[in-house]
């Protein structure tokens, strides 16, 4: 994860999120989560049928894309943000939710380049009461390669962000 605010906020992706050893060497103290996880499908209960019968091919089994730790070691918010579908979102209100989290935190989503880095900026916004451009340029800045939702950096850009309570 990059550190984009000294101390408080880092971004990352899926796969960083789910090392405990790296979040804990970091002092990451909460998680923020953009990641859909998909629900029991049939092939699940398939897999399910299997298992109860004795047969595990174990070439199918896939590691879980959410780990448990996740939300008995840290405090842990999910915002479920499906990139294909585009949704109202309340950026003051899951903002403010981000800014009341213990510190530092750690927001992401899957590839960590086009859902976090959005509310990071909103977050950045916010906290500083500054507007979105300084904060788009820290958070570019830092990060890099971001390639956000052009649905939802168009609500940011078009929101009014209130001050941080």
């Amino acid at each position: 994860p990059l550190e984009i605010s000294e101390g408080t906020f880092f971004l990352g992706n899926l796969i960083q999120s789910n090392s405990k050893r790296h979040l804990e060497s970091l002092g990451i103290k909460s998680l923020v989560d953009f990641c859909v996880y998909p629900v029991d499908t049939e092939e699940e209960e398939e897999k399910g049928d299997k298992e109860k019968n004795g047969i595990i091919d174990l070439d199918e089994e896939k590691p879980p894309l959410f780990l448990e730790f996740k939300s008995k070691d840290f405090t842990y918010l999910n915002f479920p943000i499906d990139p294909r579908i585009d949704i109202f979102i309340d950026f003051n209100s899951i903002c403010q939710q981000i800014i009341d989290l213990p510190t530092p935190t750690l927001l992401y989503c899957r590839h960590g380049v086009s859902i976090s880095p959005v509310f990071m900026i909103g977050t950045l916004c916010k906290l500083k009461r500054t507007n979105l451009m300084d904060c788009s340029s820290i958070v570019f800045g830092r990060k890099g390669s971001v390639e956000p939702l052009k649905w939802l950096y168009t609500q940011l850009m078009v929101y009014d962000m209130k001050p941080a309570k």
